[in-house]
């Protein structure tokens, strides 16, 4: 079996580039994404927590979406292919993706991401304990930027641009009198 999320993305970040302050770089990298991918695909008990209100309170969501996954993809499929219920399930859970496999999840879910806010859409990241948030594509108008020291002109056409809103959790906050 692999090995374990938590063990693997200790193997990521001690194996990352860092800065001279010792944090990991923030810029983009295509290894690294598909490193993190592997990893929560790897280990179908890999864990994450979402925060929703219920009842007027925050409460806790936790959820496998590995596990979900391979029962939803895998288990259909090999049973397609007359594996026993057994069998099924077993190969559900004892499966590794491949490298190979997990380069192709980065253009999906770029691809995925992308249509859908194409289509008007913001699209919710998962509230964690200290953050909410969503990004979705906006449309810059025709505009002209003069530097204020040099005096320089530059014409940016009408183009899309990503935007954010991201605020503190409800739950963060604290009401003063």
């Amino acid at each position: 079996m692999a090995k374990t999320f938590s063990k693997r993305i200790q193997e990521i970040m001690d194996g990352a580039k860092k800065s001279k302050a010792g944090k990991v770089n923030p810029s983009f990298s295509r290894k690294f994404y598909d490193d993190v991918a592997g990893a929560v695909l790897n280990d179908p008990d890999y864990e994450t927590t979402e925060f929703k209100i219920r009842n007027g309170e925050p409460t806790e969501i936790k959820s496998k979406p590995s596990r979900a996954f391979r029962e939803k993809l895998l288990l259909p499929i090999a049973k397609g292919f007359g594996v026993d219920d057994v069998d099924a399930k077993k190969f559900c859970e004892d499966y590794t993706f491949t490298p190979t496999q997990v380069n192709t999840f980065y253009d999906l879910m770029s691809a995925i991401n992308w249509e859908y806010m194409n289509c008007g859409k913001i699209l919710r990241m998962p509230n964690k304990a200290d953050f909410t948030g969503s990004i979705f594509i906006k449309d810059v108008p025709e505009s002209t930027f003069t530097h204020p020291k040099t005096g320089k002109k530059t014409k940016s056409k009408a183009h899309r641009a990503l935007g954010k809103k991201s605020s503190t959790p409800s739950w963060c906050k604290e009401s003063g009198k």
